[in-house]
This record gives structure tokens, sequence and C-alpha cells, in this order.
């Protein structure tokens, strides 16, 4: 992964990018060009798993052209199709994604999760924890395996990083 602590510079114009507080998560953006370096876990939590197991794969497979480094270790990045009509690039060491400016826009974003009756932030997070405890309550009689089915399944849910090691593990087959 990458380095969050240290200075970046744009692959593009090699500008520094600068830390911003989105509502996506941090992102590094260039005020100069207006790209923004984004890792790949904050991508699967905003935008369709499509979208952004695409690119991945892509990258990891070697599917694309190195032309600009990464700001994060400076490695080669893989410029790689996200769509048709999209190109990013990819660092698969630190996985930070270097968009452009306004390419973040055309990615394909996940639907709103639905929320029983419309509950505020708090009942949900009050209704979460409760199920966290009944998780770990019955986990305590039945299998790790089955505990673990239903801590991810959990987190799938709610949107988390974890839905990430759960596609991942499905594709190898585990």
């Amino acid at each position: 992964m990458y380095d969050v602590g240290g200075d970046f510079n744009c692959p593009r114009c090699k500008s520094d990018l600068n830390p911003q507080s989105t509502p996506l998560g941090k992102v590094w953006v260039c005020d100069a060009c207006k790209g923004q370096a984004v890792g790949l876990a904050l991508l699967r939590q905003s935008f369709t798993e499509e979208s952004i197991n695409r690119l991945w794969e892509n990258a990891v497979d070697g599917h694309g052209k190195s032309l600009c480094e990464c700001p994060a270790c400076n490695q080669a990045m893989q410029e790689v199709n996200a769509s048709s009509d999209l190109r990013v690039d990819v660092c698969c060491r630190c996985h930070f994604v270097w968009l452009d400016s306004g390419e973040l826009e055309r990615f394909a974003r996940r639907p709103p999760l639905d929320r029983p009756d419309g509950l505020p932030d708090r009942a949900q997070e009050i209704l979460g924890n409760a199920l966290i405890q009944q998780i770990e309550l019955k986990a305590e009689t039945e299998s790790a395996a089955e505990a673990f089915r239903n801590y991810t399944r959990l987190h799938v849910m709610c949107g988390s990083p974890i839905g990430y090691l759960v596609w991942l593990l499905r594709r190898l087959g585990k």
C-alpha cells in the first residue's frame, strides 16, 4: 500500500499533490491540472464492483502501457481501460489510481444502500452494533468458518472494504 504521510508529486505535471478530505475519503489533488490520486480501496467503497474490478484486473494482467510514475512509489503505472471510453493509470504496487480531471465522475456509482424505514444514522449505528454483538455471541457456539461468513456478510451489506476480500476469495475459489 502507499505511504499516506509522504510528499507526492503529480505524475502529469510534477506539481505537489495536496491531501483533501472528500465524501469519497482522502484523495491527493493536483491544484495545477486538477488530477487526483485515489486509493483503490476508496474507489471500491463508492463505485460499482464491475467498474473497479475491470480496471484492477487489467492492471494486474498487464493489459496496459506504462506512461507515468506512481506519485507514491515512483514505479511505472499501468494505463488501463476502466471502460470502453475511459483509461486510467493504476499502480499495482501501491494500489493508487491516477485520475485526470473529470475522470472520477465517469465511474458508475454504487446504488445507495436501502435503509429500513429511512432510519437516521444513529439508529443505523445502534442496529449495526446490535447485529455485531449477536454475531459475536453466536460465534461462541458455532464454527470459526461460519462466524467469519456471518461477519463478512455484515461488512458486505454495509459496503465496507471487506467486500473486496470476499470478492477476491470467491474469485480464487476459497
